[in-house]
C-alpha cells in the first residue's frame, strides 16, 4: 500500500499572506533544491512529490507530499542520515520564520 510522508506548513496570523510564499521561495531557490529533488527521483519506490497552497478562513498553509510504494521503499528513502538532515532543516527553518510545521507517516488508499 502506498505510503505518504506530508508536511503542513501554516502561518499564526491569519492575515499573514507573505510568510508562507517567501519561505516556500527561499526553499525552492536554495542551491541544494534540485539535487534534493534528483535524488528523491531517482529512488526505488518514489511515486510523486507535490505542493498544495491553500487559503481559508483559519489563515494559509502549505501542504508537502511525497508518495512512495510501500513502507519498505519510504523507510530506505527517510532513514538515512541527509534525509533526516533535510527534514529537520525544514523543522527548523520554518519555526525560525514563525510558521507551524506538523509532519505525519501515513499509509494511503490508492
Amino acid at each position: 500500500m502506498p505510503v505518504v510522508r506530508k508536511v503542513v506548513f501554516r502561518t499564526e496570523d491569519s492575515n499573514d499572506y507573505d510568510t508562507i510564499p517567501n519561505f516556500i521561495h527561499t526553499l525552492r531557490t536554495n542551491s541544494m533544491y534540485r539535487y534534493v529533488v534528483e535524488d528523491l527521483m531517482a529512488r526505488p519506490g518514489f511515486i510523486k512529490k507535490e505542493y498544495i497552497m491553500r487559503e481559508d478562513k483559519s489563515g494559509q498553509s502549505f501542504i508537502s507530499q511525497i508518495l512512495f510504494e510501500d513502507w519498505n521503499s519510504f523507510n530506505n528513502y527517510m532513514n538515512t542520515e541527509e534525509t533526516e538532515s533535510i527534514w529537520e532543516f525544514l523543522k527548523i527553518s520554518a519555526g525560525q520564520s514563525n510558521i507551524t510545521y506538523e509532519l505525519t507517516d501515513e499509509e494511503i488508499n490508492g
